[in-house]
């Protein structure tokens, strides 16, 4: 089995021949795919992104002249890295993201929700939206509301995670019935909320950005809800 990894995006490229295991898909393909929350973020991508561009050093240097302006990019309230601030904020609508590019991959495989494809992506998606503690750490929720859903079970058709750790193995293997107990590690989600709000303060985009930045070195698995096999 072929597997399929979808760039977002390269809208230079045309999908002529099957001449690549990837799909490249253009901006106003995933345009049409995007709601709620992603939606507004795409749109204040590329509403930022174009406000900030300059067609020459001098244009940049004018503009920057002007105090107010200034004193903005000063405070970080423009000029910021875009590709960091906004892949922070997109992890900040995590699952909106899981279940676009879920949809997208159903869509390019065609895939009939009655078929044997089906279970395997319902259980590769339920996985990916239950694994990290991004919400927990850096959602609205209290605190208090985290800490009262401490552990909980997540079942599925298809043992996703198994796969991952031996995908050598035929995909029959894993076509089972699994369970998987989630723990919200809730010392971690105390200990992190309370470190990003003493150096960062209270704006959550901001604090998130950076902190993902500066810590991106400890990779995904560092924002992990810890859990096991159960059955």
């Amino acid at each position: 089995m072929k597997i399929i990894k979808i760039l977002l995006s390269d809208p230079r490229h045309s999908t002529v021949g099957s001449h690549s295991n990837f799909i490249p898909i253009n901006i106003g393909y995933i345009a049409s795919y995007i709601k709620n929350e992603l939606k507004d973020l795409y749109e204040e991508f590329c509403s930022e992104s174009h406000s900030e561009l300059f067609d020459n050093e001098e244009d940049a240097r004018k503009f920057y002249s002007i105090k107010e302006n200034f004193e903005l990019l000063h405070h970080g309230d423009i000029g910021e890295n875009l590709l960091g601030k906004y892949s922070a904020k997109a992890l900040l609508v995590y699952e909106d993201i899981i279940k676009f590019v879920f949809d997208v991959i159903r869509d390019k495989l065609d895939v009939n929700m009655k078929n044997e494809s089906s279970f395997i992506l319902n259980s590769s998606e339920k996985w990916l939206t239950n694994l990290y503690m991004i919400d927990e750490i850096f959602g609205g929720s209290s605190e208090q509301d985290v800490n009262k859903i401490n552990e909980y079970e997540v079942e599925m058709d298809f043992d996703f995670p198994a796969w991952l750790s031996e995908n050598h193995l035929p995909l029959e293997s894993f076509k089972k019935q699994s369970k998987y107990l989630f723990n919200n590690d809730n010392k971690k989600i105390s200990y992190l909320r309370g470190q990003i709000k003493a150096i960062y303060g209270k704006d959550k985009n901001r604090a998130f950005n950076r902190y993902l930045m500066q810590y991106v070195s400890k990779g995904a698995d560092f924002f992990e809800k810890r859990y096991e096999k159960i059955a």
